[in-house]
C-alpha cells in the first residue's frame, strides 16, 4: 500500500528535526484519530522528539514511518459517489480503440526511468548533505578540543603567575628580615678593577640562575607548571648560565696571566 508523503528539510537542519507529512491524493482520505498522524497529516513519533544531529538520519526516519504505516495505514480510499444513470445516446457506428501493448510498455518504461532518476537524485542529495554534516561535526570537535587546550594553557599561566607572586612575596619577606641583621660595620666586597667587577657580576648571575632552576624543579613537582613550560625555561636559563661560566673561566685565565707577569 503506497502512502504519498512529503519530507520537509526545515531551517536549522540537522540540529532541528525535519517534518514528514502525509499528503492524500484525490481519491484518498486521512484516517481520523491515527496513533502517529494528526488531522493535518503531520507525523509524530518518539524518533522525531529525540532527534539528534549526529545519530539521526532521514533514512531511518523513512524506515520508521514505513513501519508505522504498514501496521496502521493513515489513509483509506475515499468512497466513490454513485453514478447517475443517463439514457444512452442514439446508437451510431463506432470504432472501439484499445491501447496497444507497445504504448503500455512505453509508459511503464518512462515511469521506471523517472523513478530511477528521482532515486539517484535523492541519494546524491542525501550523500551531499551527509558529507556537509560530517564536515561541520568534525570542525565542531576540533574547535572544542582547541578550546579545551586553551583553557588548560590559561590555567597553567595562571598557576605560574600565582607561583611568581608567592616567590616575590617571600623575597620581600626575606629582605625585610635580613636588612635589620646586616652588620653595617662589616666591610663589603668591593672590586677596584673592571675585570674583577665583571667576574663578580657573572658569579652572582650564575648563582641566581641556580636558585631559579631549583625553584622550577619545585614548581614542576607540585604541579604548578607543566612539563613544556619547565623544559622551555630550563633550556633558556641553562644557556644563559653556560655563557656566564664561560665568561668566568676566561676571566680566571686572564687573572692568572696577569699574576704570572
Amino acid at each position: 500500500y503506497n502512502i504519498p508523503i512529503e519530507l520537509y528539510i526545515v531551517p536549522g537542519y540537522p540540529s532541528v528535526a525535519p517534518r514528514l507529512q502525509v499528503v492524500p491524493t484525490e481519491n484518498m482520505q486521512l484516517r481520523a484519530n491515527h496513533d502517529n498522524v494528526d488531522s493535518n497529516g503531520i507525523l509524530h513519533c518518539e524518533y522525531l522528539d529525540n532527534w539528534h544531529a549526529r545519530t539521526s538520519t532521514l533514512t531511518e526516519l523513512c524506515a520508521i514511518a514505513s513501519s508505522f504505516f504498514s501496521a496502521s495505514p493513515p489513509l483509506f480510499a475515499r468512497p466513490s459517489k454513485p453514478k447517475i444513470q443517463e439514457e444512452p445516446p442514439p446508437a451510431y457506428d463506432t470504432i472501439h480503440t484499445h491501447p496497444s501493448p507497445e504504448t503500455n510498455h512505453t509508459n511503464e518504461s518512462s515511469k521506471e526511468r523517472l523513478t530511477t532518476k528521482l532515486q539517484q537524485r535523492l541519494r546524491s542529495f542525501f550523500e551531499k548533505e551527509r558529507k556537509a554534516i560530517d564536515l561541520e561535526l568534525t570542525t565542531q570537535a576540533y574547535l572544542e578540543e582547541y578550546l579545551e587546550d586553551t583553557k588548560i594553557e590559561e590555567m597553567d599561566i595562571a598557576g605560574l603567575n600565582q607561583a611568581t607572586a608567592r616567590v616575590q612575596a617571600k623575597t620581600a619577606e626575606l629582605k625585610a628580615w635580613l636588612e635589620p641583621r646586616i652588620d653595617s660595620e662589616k666591610p663589603k666586597v668591593t672590586c677596584t678593577d673592571v675585570v674583577s667587577k665583571q667576574l663578580l657580576s657573572a658569579l652572582a648571575e650564575s648563582t641566581a640562575i641556580e636558585d631559579l632552576l631549583y625553584a622550577l624543579d619545585e614548581f614542576l613537582y607540585q604541579g604548578i607548571i607543566d612539563l613544556d613550560i619547565f623544559l622551555r625555561e630550563v633550556r633558556r636559563l641553562s644557556n644563559a648560565q653556560f655563557k656566564l661560566k664561560a665568561i668566568m673561566k676566561l676571566i680566571h685565565v686572564l687573572l692568572d696571566d696577569i699574576e704570572a707577569q
